[in-house]
This record gives structure tokens, C-alpha cells and sequence, in this order.
């Protein structure tokens, strides 16, 4: 073979594997996905949840976090920017939850319907419509406890 079939070879395994990364990152990426974006606001704590979080629907995997900051107009409230795919039922009924992951700590959205009011949430880009963090089973339990602590203590001291 002479010189000009080796940089033939050479261009031609270049493309392949050029055009071959370019696939795979669009692949990987979800690259063209629409997707619609939420804001989740809420005034206690988030530990575990981060960008690239994922957010869930009634258990199905729906989109994922993008952002997570305090609010300019109220530092006291968090705002969890989620996008979630394009279609998806979200109606004024729409709360969400933090959901912990026991072992690693992680934490998900996870999403559901009251089924109170069936008015879709509409929402853009520019201004993102709000859905309210209710608190998981476990915050109310801590709650309740320290309730039940504060009773025990009242009933002591009686």
C-alpha cells in the first residue's frame, strides 16, 4: 500500500470515529428532548437533593433538577428548578416530596396529585409556575414526636 491509501484509511477511521462520539453524545445527552420547567418551593431543608436529581412522577422517572437556590424576593423560601418531559399531567393538584434514599442519602422529587383541582398548571420558561413541597412521612413523624416529647414532658411536670 502506499502513502496515499494509508491517509485515506486515516481520514476515513477519523470521520468514523468522529461522527461515531457525535451520535453517542446526542444518544447520552437526550439532546432535542422538550421538556418543561417547574419551580418547586419550599422553606425547609433540602439536604440530599442536588442538581441532576432525579424527579419522579407516581414512581416513574419524569426529569430531573437543574438548579437549586434561594428565592431573591424571600430568602427564607427554596426554589428547586425541575424539568420534567413535555406532556406530563401537572394540574394545580400537583404537590411535591422530598423522597430520601435510605443507604446513600440522596434525595429525589417525587411528584403527585391530589386530585383536587384538574386545572392544568401552565408554565414557560421565562416564568416558571410554582408547586408547592409538602413534608415527606418522616418530617411529620419528627414532628409529631417532638410533639409527643413536649406532652410527656407537660404530664411529668403535672
Amino acid at each position: 500500500m502506499g502513502k496515499e491509501t494509508y491517509a485515506l484509511l486515516t481520514g476515513l477511521f477519523v470521520l468514523t470515529l468522529g461522527s461515531a462520539l457525535v451520535a453517542a453524545s446526542i444518544w447520552l445527552g437526550h439532546y432535542g428532548e422538550e421538556r418543561d420547567v417547574y419551580l418547586v418551593v419550599t422553606q425547609s431543608s433540602v439536604s440530599g437533593l442536588n442538581p441532576e436529581s432525579t424527579v419522579l412522577y407516581r414512581g416513574v422517572q419524569v426529569g430531573k433538577v437543574s438548579a437549586i437556590s434561594f428565592d431573591p424576593m424571600n430568602s427564607r423560601n427554596i426554589l428547586v428548578r425541575i424539568e420534567v418531559d413535555k406532556g406530563l399531567p401537572i394540574t394545580l393538584g400537583t404537590y411535591a416530596m422530598l423522597r430520601v434514599q435510605g443507604l446513600t442519602g440522596l434525595a429525589q422529587i417525587e411528584l403527585g396529585d391530589s386530585g383536587e383541582n384538574q386545572q392544568p398548571l401552565l408554565t414557560n420558561n421565562a416564568n416558571p409556575a410554582q408547586i408547592p413541597l409538602q413534608p415527606s412521612l418522616i418530617d411529620k413523624l419528627a414532628d409529631s414526636g417532638g410533639n409527643i416529647l413536649l406532652g410527656s414532658q407537660e404530664l411529668i411536670a403535672i
